[in-house]
């Protein structure tokens, strides 16, 4: 697996298969490994254990209703 992944981004960690988010990168390493957070716990662990979250796009569609208004206007006859 070659996931890069950044400090801030939201991951799903497989361990426990729960949201987490990347809070430090470690390069020291032949592997890089990360800091997670997870319910205010920190957690360090390997890209193995990582996956990236993928939201669905939702398409935003404009409403094609059309209200009409009704104005009543007064016209005084004299």
């Amino acid at each position: 697996m070659n996931n890069i992944y950044t400090k801030g981004q939201y991951v799903l960690y497989t361990k426990q298969n729960t949201n987490a988010k990347i809070i430090d990168v470690h390069c020291n390493d032949v592997i890089p490994y990360y800091t997670i957070l997870i319910d205010k716990k920190e957690i360090q662990t390997v890209p193995k254990y990582l996956q990236k979250i993928v939201q669905k796009k939702v398409k935003k569609t404009k409403s094609k209703k059309k209200y009409k208004t009704k104005s009543k206007i007064s016209r005084k006859i004299n």
